[in-house]
Protein backbone atom coordinates (compact mmCIF):
# COMPACT_ATOMS: atom_id res chain seq x y z
CA UNK A 1 0.00 0.00 0.00
CA UNK A 2 1.08 3.59 -0.46
CA UNK A 3 -0.31 6.85 0.90
CA UNK A 4 -0.14 10.40 -0.36
CA UNK A 5 0.56 12.62 1.39
CA UNK A 6 2.14 10.97 4.43
CA UNK A 7 1.59 14.15 6.46
CA UNK A 8 -1.66 16.06 6.27
CA UNK A 9 -3.87 18.39 8.31
CA UNK A 10 -7.53 18.34 9.46
CA UNK A 11 -10.02 19.13 6.70
CA UNK A 12 -7.89 17.70 3.89
CA UNK A 13 -7.89 14.43 1.94
CA UNK A 14 -5.55 11.45 1.71
CA UNK A 15 -5.23 9.15 -1.31
CA UNK A 16 -4.53 5.48 -0.66
CA UNK A 17 -3.25 3.02 -3.27
CA UNK A 18 -3.76 -0.73 -2.82
CA UNK A 19 -2.43 -3.36 -5.21
CA UNK A 20 -3.95 -6.84 -5.35
CA UNK A 21 -1.28 -9.13 -6.80
CA UNK A 22 -2.13 -12.65 -7.94
CA UNK A 23 0.37 -15.22 -6.57
CA UNK A 24 2.14 -17.11 -9.41
CA UNK A 25 1.33 -20.41 -7.70
CA UNK A 26 -2.43 -19.79 -7.79
CA UNK A 27 -3.89 -22.49 -10.07
CA UNK A 28 -7.59 -22.18 -9.22
CA UNK A 29 -9.78 -19.13 -9.04
CA UNK A 30 -10.47 -17.54 -5.65
CA UNK A 31 -12.92 -15.03 -4.26
CA UNK A 32 -11.40 -13.48 -1.12
CA UNK A 33 -13.21 -11.10 1.18
CA UNK A 34 -11.23 -7.84 1.32
CA UNK A 35 -11.36 -5.19 4.02
CA UNK A 36 -9.56 -1.84 3.62
CA UNK A 37 -9.92 0.90 6.21
CA UNK A 38 -8.30 3.68 8.23
CA UNK A 39 -7.92 3.56 12.02
CA UNK A 40 -7.56 6.85 13.87
CA UNK A 41 -5.45 7.41 17.04
CA UNK A 42 -8.50 6.69 19.22
CA UNK A 43 -8.92 3.25 17.65
CA UNK A 44 -11.98 4.07 15.53
CA UNK A 45 -11.92 2.51 12.05
CA UNK A 46 -13.49 3.98 8.92
CA UNK A 47 -13.99 1.28 6.29
CA UNK A 48 -13.17 2.16 2.68
CA UNK A 49 -13.85 -1.25 1.16
CA UNK A 50 -15.59 -4.43 2.34
CA UNK A 51 -16.16 -6.61 -0.68
CA UNK A 52 -15.70 -10.06 -2.22
CA UNK A 53 -13.25 -9.76 -5.13
CA UNK A 54 -13.02 -12.61 -7.68
CA UNK A 55 -9.46 -13.55 -8.66
CA UNK A 56 -8.42 -15.76 -11.57
CA UNK A 57 -5.06 -17.58 -11.87
CA UNK A 58 -2.16 -15.53 -13.18
CA UNK A 59 -1.25 -15.78 -16.85
CA UNK A 60 1.56 -18.17 -17.78
CA UNK A 61 4.52 -17.43 -20.03
CA UNK A 62 3.95 -15.21 -23.06
CA UNK A 63 3.38 -16.89 -26.42
CA UNK A 64 4.92 -15.47 -29.63
CA UNK A 65 2.52 -14.38 -32.31
CA UNK A 66 2.93 -16.46 -35.46
CA UNK A 67 5.11 -14.95 -38.23
CA UNK A 68 5.83 -11.68 -36.38
CA UNK A 69 7.74 -12.82 -33.35
CA UNK A 70 5.88 -10.25 -31.27
CA UNK A 71 4.48 -11.12 -27.88
CA UNK A 72 0.73 -11.28 -27.45
CA UNK A 73 -0.89 -8.90 -24.98
CA UNK A 74 -1.62 -10.54 -21.67
CA UNK A 75 -2.89 -7.60 -19.62
CA UNK A 76 -4.76 -4.37 -20.10
CA UNK A 77 -2.26 -1.54 -20.00
CA UNK A 78 -1.92 0.02 -16.54
CA UNK A 79 -0.33 3.31 -15.65
CA UNK A 80 2.57 3.15 -13.24
CA UNK A 81 1.21 4.35 -9.86
CA UNK A 82 3.45 7.33 -9.11
CA UNK A 83 2.22 7.34 -5.51
CA UNK A 84 3.68 3.88 -5.11
CA UNK A 85 7.05 4.91 -6.54
CA UNK A 86 7.21 7.98 -4.32
CA UNK A 87 6.33 5.96 -1.23
CA UNK A 88 9.02 3.37 -1.80
CA UNK A 89 11.73 5.76 -2.88
CA UNK A 90 11.24 7.87 0.26
CA UNK A 91 10.36 5.12 2.73
CA UNK A 92 12.38 2.71 4.84
CA UNK A 93 11.76 -0.32 2.65
CA UNK A 94 14.53 -1.89 0.61
CA UNK A 95 14.94 -1.01 -3.05
CA UNK A 96 14.72 -4.72 -3.88
CA UNK A 97 11.11 -4.65 -2.71
CA UNK A 98 10.42 -1.77 -5.09
CA UNK A 99 11.79 -3.80 -8.02
CA UNK A 100 9.56 -6.71 -7.05
CA UNK A 101 6.50 -4.47 -6.96
CA UNK A 102 7.34 -2.85 -10.29
CA UNK A 103 7.45 -6.32 -11.82
CA UNK A 104 3.95 -7.01 -10.48
CA UNK A 105 2.39 -3.73 -11.66
CA UNK A 106 0.97 -5.08 -14.91
CA UNK A 107 -0.34 -8.33 -13.43
CA UNK A 108 -1.86 -6.73 -10.32
CA UNK A 109 -5.07 -4.79 -9.80
CA UNK A 110 -4.70 -1.24 -8.55
CA UNK A 111 -7.34 0.28 -6.31
CA UNK A 112 -7.43 3.90 -5.19
CA UNK A 113 -9.34 5.24 -2.19
CA UNK A 114 -9.85 8.75 -0.88
CA UNK A 115 -10.04 9.28 2.86
CA UNK A 116 -11.53 12.67 3.84
CA UNK A 117 -9.80 13.88 6.99
CA UNK A 118 -12.49 15.47 9.19
CA UNK A 119 -12.13 19.14 10.08
CA UNK A 120 -12.07 18.12 13.75
CA UNK A 121 -9.77 15.15 13.16
CA UNK A 122 -7.71 14.05 16.12
CA UNK A 123 -4.02 14.74 15.43
CA UNK A 124 -1.64 11.81 15.45
CA UNK A 125 -0.94 8.56 13.65
CA UNK A 126 -3.59 6.98 11.40
CA UNK A 127 -2.94 3.35 10.42
CA UNK A 128 -4.29 1.50 7.41
CA UNK A 129 -6.23 -1.73 7.77
CA UNK A 130 -5.68 -4.29 5.00
CA UNK A 131 -7.16 -7.77 5.33
CA UNK A 132 -7.67 -10.51 2.75
CA UNK A 133 -9.77 -13.41 4.02
CA UNK A 134 -9.48 -16.73 2.17
CA UNK A 135 -10.94 -19.98 3.60
CA UNK A 136 -10.77 -18.62 7.13
CA UNK A 137 -7.15 -17.50 6.79
CA UNK A 138 -6.38 -13.78 7.05
CA UNK A 139 -3.55 -12.23 5.08
CA UNK A 140 -2.27 -8.76 5.90
CA UNK A 141 -0.42 -6.09 3.95
CA UNK A 142 3.19 -6.83 3.12
CA UNK A 143 3.98 -3.15 3.75
CA UNK A 144 2.22 -2.93 7.12
CA UNK A 145 5.19 -1.22 8.82
CA UNK A 146 4.75 1.84 6.57
CA UNK A 147 0.97 1.73 6.14
CA UNK A 148 0.16 4.91 8.07
CA UNK A 149 -0.12 8.67 7.70
CA UNK A 150 0.12 11.52 10.19
CA UNK A 151 -2.43 14.26 10.84
CA UNK A 152 -0.60 17.34 12.03
CA UNK A 153 -2.01 20.19 14.07
CA UNK A 154 0.18 23.17 14.91
CA UNK A 155 -1.16 26.09 16.93
CA UNK A 156 0.40 29.55 17.01
CA UNK A 157 -0.41 32.39 19.36
CA UNK A 158 1.35 35.66 20.09
CA UNK A 159 2.28 36.62 23.61
CA UNK A 160 3.61 39.91 24.94
CA UNK A 161 5.95 39.52 27.89
CA UNK A 162 7.28 42.30 30.05
CA UNK A 163 10.61 43.60 28.80
CA UNK A 164 10.54 41.41 25.69
CA UNK A 165 9.41 41.92 22.09
CA UNK A 166 6.59 39.89 20.62
CA UNK A 167 6.86 36.14 21.31
CA UNK A 168 5.12 33.50 19.18
CA UNK A 169 4.21 30.32 21.05
CA UNK A 170 4.21 27.37 18.61
CA UNK A 171 2.41 24.28 19.94
CA UNK A 172 2.39 20.77 18.49
CA UNK A 173 -0.98 19.22 19.39
CA UNK A 174 -0.05 15.84 17.93
CA UNK A 175 1.54 13.12 20.08
CA UNK A 176 3.92 12.51 17.16
CA UNK A 177 7.05 14.55 16.47
CA UNK A 178 6.31 17.16 13.80
CA UNK A 179 8.95 18.94 11.69
CA UNK A 180 8.55 22.70 11.34
CA UNK A 181 10.61 25.41 9.69
CA UNK A 182 11.22 28.98 10.83
CA UNK A 183 12.02 31.16 7.83
CA UNK A 184 13.12 34.77 7.57
CA UNK A 185 12.13 36.44 4.29
CA UNK A 186 12.30 40.03 3.13
CA UNK A 187 10.88 41.01 -0.30
CA UNK A 188 13.66 41.83 -2.75
CA UNK A 189 16.26 39.89 -0.77
CA UNK A 190 17.29 36.28 -1.44
CA UNK A 191 16.66 33.65 1.23
CA UNK A 192 19.98 32.33 2.52
CA UNK A 193 20.66 29.12 4.50
CA UNK A 194 21.26 31.26 7.56
CA UNK A 195 17.64 32.47 7.29
CA UNK A 196 16.22 28.97 7.74
CA UNK A 197 15.88 26.89 10.89
CA UNK A 198 14.34 23.38 10.72
CA UNK A 199 13.07 22.03 14.04
CA UNK A 200 11.75 18.61 15.07
CA UNK A 201 9.01 19.65 17.48
CA UNK A 202 8.30 16.78 19.92
CA UNK A 203 4.75 15.58 20.41
CA UNK A 204 2.51 17.62 22.72
CA UNK A 205 5.17 20.27 23.22
CA UNK A 206 5.59 24.02 22.65
CA UNK A 207 8.40 26.30 21.57
CA UNK A 208 8.75 30.07 21.88
CA UNK A 209 10.05 32.15 18.97
CA UNK A 210 10.95 35.82 19.43
CA UNK A 211 9.42 37.93 16.63
CA UNK A 212 11.19 41.23 16.16
CA UNK A 213 9.95 42.11 12.62
CA UNK A 214 7.25 41.17 10.08
CA UNK A 215 9.66 39.03 8.03
CA UNK A 216 9.46 35.85 10.14
CA UNK A 217 7.35 32.90 8.96
CA UNK A 218 6.45 29.40 10.12
CA UNK A 219 6.20 26.50 7.63
CA UNK A 220 4.87 23.03 8.39
CA UNK A 221 2.97 20.08 6.86
CA UNK A 222 5.65 19.53 4.22
CA UNK A 223 5.67 23.33 3.72
CA UNK A 224 2.07 23.43 2.47
CA UNK A 225 1.14 25.68 5.39
CA UNK A 226 2.79 29.10 5.69
CA UNK A 227 2.02 31.27 8.72
CA UNK A 228 3.33 34.84 9.16
CA UNK A 229 4.34 35.06 12.81
CA UNK A 230 3.80 38.84 12.95
CA UNK A 231 0.27 40.21 13.44
CA UNK A 232 -1.26 36.74 13.63
CA UNK A 233 -4.79 37.92 14.37
CA UNK A 234 -4.91 40.34 11.44
CA UNK A 235 -6.14 39.63 7.92
CA UNK A 236 -3.61 39.84 5.08
CA UNK A 237 -4.33 41.77 1.90
CA UNK A 238 -3.62 40.55 -1.64
CA UNK A 239 -4.42 42.23 -4.93
CA UNK A 240 -6.77 40.12 -7.04
CA UNK A 241 -4.45 37.72 -8.90
CA UNK A 242 -7.05 37.11 -11.62
CA UNK A 243 -6.69 40.68 -12.87
CA UNK A 244 -4.07 42.05 -15.24
CA UNK A 245 -2.26 45.26 -14.43
CA UNK A 246 0.40 47.54 -15.78
CA UNK A 247 2.15 50.65 -14.48
CA UNK A 248 2.54 53.81 -16.55
CA UNK A 249 3.73 57.35 -16.00
CA UNK A 250 1.40 60.13 -17.14
CA UNK A 251 2.26 63.80 -16.67
CA UNK A 252 4.81 63.01 -13.96
CA UNK A 253 2.21 60.85 -12.14
CA UNK A 254 2.51 57.10 -11.60
CA UNK A 255 -0.69 55.32 -12.70
CA UNK A 256 -1.76 51.68 -12.42
CA UNK A 257 -4.20 50.27 -14.98
CA UNK A 258 -6.09 47.13 -13.91
CA UNK A 259 -7.93 45.04 -16.51
CA UNK A 260 -10.23 42.01 -16.48
CA UNK A 261 -8.92 39.22 -18.70
CA UNK A 262 -12.30 38.34 -20.18
CA UNK A 263 -14.33 41.53 -19.75
CA UNK A 264 -14.15 44.98 -21.31
CA UNK A 265 -13.82 46.68 -17.95
CA UNK A 266 -10.87 48.15 -16.15
CA UNK A 267 -9.69 50.57 -13.47
CA UNK A 268 -7.31 53.50 -13.40
CA UNK A 269 -5.66 53.73 -9.99
CA UNK A 270 -3.80 56.78 -8.74
CA UNK A 271 -2.78 58.18 -5.38
CA UNK A 272 -4.00 56.14 -2.41
CA UNK A 273 -5.62 53.52 -4.65
CA UNK A 274 -2.34 52.90 -6.45
CA UNK A 275 -0.40 52.67 -3.16
CA UNK A 276 -2.86 50.16 -1.69
CA UNK A 277 -2.82 48.06 -4.88
CA UNK A 278 0.98 47.86 -4.97
CA UNK A 279 1.32 47.14 -1.24
CA UNK A 280 -1.24 44.32 -1.21
CA UNK A 281 1.23 41.44 -1.75
CA UNK A 282 -0.42 38.75 0.40
CA UNK A 283 2.00 39.18 3.31
CA UNK A 284 1.20 42.66 4.58
CA UNK A 285 -1.62 42.89 7.14
CA UNK A 286 -4.83 44.86 6.69
CA UNK A 287 -3.92 47.26 9.49
CA UNK A 288 -0.55 47.97 7.91
CA UNK A 289 -2.01 48.70 4.50
CA UNK A 290 -5.01 50.80 5.59
CA UNK A 291 -3.00 53.40 7.54
CA UNK A 292 -5.65 56.13 7.43
CA UNK A 293 -7.03 55.17 4.02
CA UNK A 294 -9.85 52.97 5.29
CA UNK A 295 -12.57 54.37 2.99
CA UNK A 296 -10.44 53.88 -0.12
CA UNK A 297 -9.38 50.41 1.06
CA UNK A 298 -12.97 49.30 1.72
CA UNK A 299 -14.05 50.57 -1.70
CA UNK A 300 -11.32 48.53 -3.40
CA UNK A 301 -12.23 45.52 -1.29
CA UNK A 302 -15.92 45.78 -2.25
CA UNK A 303 -15.05 46.06 -5.96
CA UNK A 304 -12.92 42.91 -5.83
CA UNK A 305 -9.67 44.70 -6.61
CA UNK A 306 -8.12 43.34 -3.40
CA UNK A 307 -8.89 40.26 -1.35
CA UNK A 308 -8.46 39.61 2.37
CA UNK A 309 -6.84 36.35 3.49
CA UNK A 310 -8.00 35.26 6.91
Amino acid sequence: MSIFPKRTIPGSQVTIHWNLSVPPQLQQHSCPFVRIGVTDPAGNTTMLLEEYIPVLPSVGSTLPVEDTGEKSLLYLNKNTPLLLLAAYLSGRRQREKLVEILQNIQSGRHYYFTYPVPADARPGKYTLLSEIHVDGITKYSGTAADDFFLVEKIGVENMVQAGLPLVALITNYSPETTPIKILRYQPGRPVLPADVQVIELPGNSSREVVVTSPDLFLCYNEERVLVPLYALQQSRSIRNQQLLYTCKKENEEEVVYVLHKEEDTGYRLTGQQREIWLKADGLISREQIVAGNEDVYNEMLASGLIIELK
